[in-house]
């Protein structure tokens, strides 16, 4: 799912930094679908997309004099979109608290085995609704990773967070989403196709 943007956005940036309205519109216009779909899979509540994508393009405006023309936009935007959308819902007392520390005595081969089959379930509907049920921080790592095909570098530099956290939380993410699986399958059956 993930993709780049047009040639052309960072001409876009130059003009618009030079006042040109018209090139920000070709950067919402180019960045808008990507946006609008990192924001929903990380909402609960659906209804308030709208209002976090006008504070996401807002901030971007604001902040195009910090991008740096050398560096890839797309990752820049990501990270926008995510702290923006943290903020958003911190602000409105939405975010979940943080979930207990990691079990230090985790099988690696078992989580990666796990982690694999995650992209082939996200069309499946009990499977999202687990998702959605993580904190903004264990959802976030699970987005950019498994739907958005980051690699554990990107995701840090998208986060701003060490390597090591970003490791960690799709660890812990990934037993916690098993642990649940689990438990639902011994009460309904192989409903999640694992």
């Amino acid at each position: 799912m993930k993709k780049s943007y047009s040639e052309n956005i960072h001409q876009w940036i130059m003009l618009t930094l030079q006042g040109n309205r018209n090139a920000f519109t070709q950067i919402y216009y180019e960045t808008i679908d990507d946006a609008s779909n990192l924001v929903y899979t990380l909402l609960i509540d659906k209804s308030q997309k709208e209002d976090i994508l006008q504070e996401i393009y807002l901030e971007t405006y604001k902040s195009l004099s910090k991008f740096d023309c050398n560096q890839s936009f797309r990752p820049w935007f990501i990270g926008i979109v995510i702290r923006q959308t943290k903020n958003f819902l911190r602000k409105r007392g939405l975010l979940f608290r943080l979930r207990d520390k990691i079990m230090k005595n985790q099988e690696t081969t078992f989580v990666q085995d796990f982690s694999e089959k995650i992209v082939e379930k996200l069309d499946n509907v009990p499977l999202q609704r687990l998702i959605e049920n993580l904190s903004f921080k264990l959802k976030t790592v699970i987005v950019l990773r498994y739907l958005y095909d980051y690699s554990l570098e990107e995701m840090s530099t998208i986060l701003d967070i060490p390597l090591g956290t970003v490791k960690s939380r799709i660890s812990y993410a990934l037993s916690i989403l098993r642990k649940k699986i689990k438990s639902k399958k011994d009460v309904e059956g192989d409903y999640y196709g694992t």
